[in-house]
């Protein structure tokens, strides 16, 4: 299983806000919202969250939860919780990367084929994570 990061359609980014919304998460339209394409069996979902960055609250709450349930969905929650529009996607991404090793991911490099493939669906792949478990 990886996951690979991409900027959110506009649709997609509405679809979400609604969910998000219905758990308490609310939208705030000068942060980017990124999306984790799970690729499993052939099968890709999508899944986001956004929230305020620096809410130790929150953030606490996801890293607790991620590491009692080794649940992928609250990693990547807390992983790509935000962006902001006018930074690098690795920057955030650096904060909270010590996480992926003690759930089970190790970074890999995509093989051309794993990028083109992607990038063919419309796709950004710019890092994948894989899941050793």
């Amino acid at each position: 299983m990886a996951f690979y990061i991409e900027e959110m359609s506009t649709a997609r980014q509405a679809e979400l806000d609604r969910f998000w919304a219905k758990i308490g998460f609310t939208a705030t339209p000068d942060w980017q919202i990124f999306a984790a394409n799970t690729l499993a069996h052939e099968i890709v979902g999508t899944i986001a969250v956004q929230m305020i960055e620096g809410d130790a609250c929150v953030r606490g709450l996801i890293i607790d939860a991620a590491h009692k349930e080794k649940s992928h969905v609250l990693l990547l929650a807390l992983v790509h919780a935000v962006v902001e529009a006018r930074e690098n996607l690795f920057v955030c991404m650096k904060k909270e990367e010590s996480l992926f090793p003690q759930l089970g991911f190790k970074r890999i490099i995509p093989s051309y084929q794993q990028a083109k493939r992607f990038t063919d669906q419309g796709l950004s792949a710019k890092v994948i994570y894989q899941h050793c478990g």
